[in-house]
């Protein structure tokens, strides 16, 4: 059973991911070599009124480009904080994971707001489960790792991306990561890739820290309905 990358802007032309359809094979082609079963392709979406349409005509149309490379494809959305802000909870329930009751929420890069968790519960009473994207990156979790280890209380899961783990040695978002990691607060490393290269960033993230997570909660979803196909 292969890896599954749940995090990554491999759709073409609707982000600041892949540009063109050839990129997208050639990111497809470079998870492969990662060892890389599934990917969900999570653009970002910082509002609903966003071309949401035209990001499933993409991913349509990369499925039926590349159905026989070996890799399967979920629709997904890293949908940013400030939707949560702008919207009623009930609106983002069509952004989950295809297949799945799973949000990838993106948290601000800054202070989380102080209505970040009554928001959040929220979803989880629409039953909504939530994956922190990169929480390595903001602000407030750098600072006082106290804030992801609530997310966690409040029955979050965490997921860090392959690229943060090799910033400089005095980046606070690498040092974070790393203490995430040791702390066993990260259920997923992912990929987040917005290029080719970020691949084998990925690759070597997996190689050097795998060991460090366990699927829990949407991966084992997952893994499950991949190993009942095979």
């Amino acid at each position: 059973m292969g890896v599954i990358d749940v995090h990554s802007h491999i759709l073409y032309g609707v982000d600041d991911g892949a540009g063109r359809l050839e990129e997208t094979g050639q990111m497809l082609q470079e998870a492969k070599k990662a060892g890389v079963s599934l990917i969900i392709a999570t653009p970002h979406l910082y509002a609903t009124d966003a071309n949401v349409a035209g990001m499933q005509r993409v991913y349509s149309r990369v499925c039926e480009a590349f159905s026989d490379y070996g890799i399967e494809l979920r629709r997904g959305f890293e949908c940013n904080y400030r939707v949560l802000l702008d919207e009623k909870a009930e609106t983002l329930l069509s952004y989950r994971i295809q297949g799945t009751d799973v949000l990838l929420l993106e948290p601000p890069r800054q202070y989380l707001p102080e209505s970040w968790e009554p928001s959040i519960n929220a979803l989880q009473r629409l039953g909504i489960e939530i994956v922190i994207a990169h929480p390595e990156r903001c602000l407030a979790v750098q600072e006082d790792i106290s804030v992801a280890e609530r997310m966690l209380e409040i029955g979050c899961e965490l997921q860090v991306s392959a690229g943060s783990l090799y910033e400089s040695m005095f980046s606070k978002t690498r040092k974070c990561a790393l203490e995430m990691l040791k702390e066993g607060y990260i259920s997923y490393i992912a990929s987040d890739a917005h290029c080719v290269a970020d691949y084998k960033v990925y690759a070597k993230a997996l190689k050097q820290y795998g060991h460090m997570v366990q699927p829990d909660g949407l991966l084992k979803k997952l893994q499950t309905r991949q190993g009942e196909r095979a």
